[in-house]
């Protein structure tokens, strides 16, 4: 099979620049011209931000080369020691903990958006293993 000149373009370029928050754009409007539910989508951008504002306020670059799986591991370890309220206006002072179904959801939502990354070629092979 012959690659088209745009696609050997699109393979060649350095796409590990691109920041999170592009992308999570692009993976929106994805969601919604698949005819995803308005939900769903929602679902997705709400995950995605969460990581994003994980991402900076922990340091870390939200640049699509440096979104290891190590990344990924500290978020979800920050998620399972996290309080279940910090930060909500009503806010409970008890220790709860996020359940794990809570837990396992932001992580399918992020495994769905790594596994999207590689299907369009943003990346050479899917970080998170799930494809």
């Amino acid at each position: 099979m012959v690659k088209r000149a745009s696609d050997r373009r699109w393979q060649e370029l350095e796409k590990g620049h691109t920041s999170l928050e592009r992308l999570s754009k692009h993976f929106e409007a994805h969601n919604r011209s698949e005819g995803k539910s308005p939900r769903t989508v929602e679902y997705y951008s709400r995950v995605l931000n969460y990581y994003l504002r994980y991402l900076e306020a922990e340091g870390y670059s939200t640049s699509l080369g440096d979104l290891t799986l190590e990344v990924a591991r500290a978020f979800v370890l920050y998620l399972q020691t996290r309080r279940k309220w910090d930060g909500h206006v009503n806010g409970s002072s008890a220790d709860a903990k996020l359940s794990p179904m809570s837990v396992q959801n932001y992580v399918r939502g992020i495994r769905a958006f790594f596994s999207w990354l590689h299907r369009e070629g943003y990346t050479e092979v899917n970080v998170l293993g799930a494809t």
